[in-house]
């Protein structure tokens, strides 16, 4: 749910969070994203870079960094190099303990919450499946159709942090 994704960004620590950040707003995989550098999030404004050798497809795609997304990873803006400097397995470790620490359980849940999520928001499969660099629109379809409406999907991709939550932002 949108707290229970809150509470796991706000629970993980400065290195873990742009992970979780980055798999949850942008549907990345695990794999995809232990290869992502910041360039590949500031490369582009307003999108999350996945070249071809990054991408479990071998096909280079630009995803949204929708405003939330930018929120959580603007103190990181002067980083570079890799986004995480350690293994699969200390990643792994961390995210359990997260995991364990705000009560959710299962596998690759940023990854499926996102597209439940942006199918939710959207109410359009193909593009879904172009940000998530799937195989078929079909299998989309078949998993996440009708599993969130698109308020639910709204609010997913509005969780900002505390410091930037309560502020009024001009023009919104």
């Amino acid at each position: 749910t949108p707290k229970e994704f809150l509470d796991i960004l706000s629970a993980a620590d400065d290195e873990l969070m742009p992970m979780l950040a980055i798999q949850g707003f942008c549907g990345a995989r695990q794999a995809e994203v232990l290869r992502l550098s910041w360039e590949d999030v500031w490369r582009r404004e307003g999108f999350l870079v996945l070249n071809a050798h990054q991408t479990k497809q071998k096909k280079r795609r630009l995803v949204p960094l929708c405003d939330a997304a930018q929120a959580w990873l603007k103190p990181y803006r002067q980083f570079s190099g890799p986004i995480w400097a350690y293994t699969s397995s200390t990643y792994n470790h961390l995210l359990s303990e997260v995991k364990k620490l705000v009560g959710v359980k299962g596998k690759n849940i940023l990854r499926h919450s996102y597209a439940s999520y942006r199918l939710g928001q959207l109410q359009d499969v193909a593009k879904v499946s172009y940000e998530m660099g799937t195989h078929t629109a079909d299998t989309l379809y078949e998993h996440y159709r009708e599993l969130v409406t698109p308020q639910q999907g709204k609010q997913w991709f509005s969780i900002l942090p505390k410091a930037v939550a309560g502020r009024k932002i001009v023009g919104a």
